[in-house]
């Protein structure tokens, strides 16, 4: 299940299959096609901001890493993307920032 943010006003997703995932009033889309979800990540909607994918976190899931060039959400431990090998950036824990 996929869910989207649309541009203001708009009224929601139409499909190449003539399927219609109409908008709510805060402009979240979702999507429960896998087919369908593939054919919006392969659109030239995603790539010029008129149309953002959104990332749900599960209940007790654990946070991760979300890859930017791939768009791979990895597990938080992970140094590289599993999926293309991007490095991620190394996080510095909050006290490190003032030693003792």
């Amino acid at each position: 299940m996929g869910r989207y943010t649309v541009q203001p006003n708009c009224e929601g997703i139409d499909t190449a299959d003539g399927t219609h995932y109409a908008a709510d009033r805060t402009g979240h889309v979702t999507v429960h096609d896998p087919k369908h979800e593939a054919e919006i990540a392969s659109s030239m909607t995603l790539g010029r901001g008129l149309m953002e994918r959104e990332y749900l976190r599960m209940g007790n899931a654990m946070p991760g890493k979300h890859c930017e060039k791939c768009m791979f959400h990895a597990f938080a431990f992970s140094k590289t993307c599993p999926r293309c090998g991007t490095a991620f950036p190394e996080l510095v824990p909050p006290d490190a920032a003032f030693p003792a």
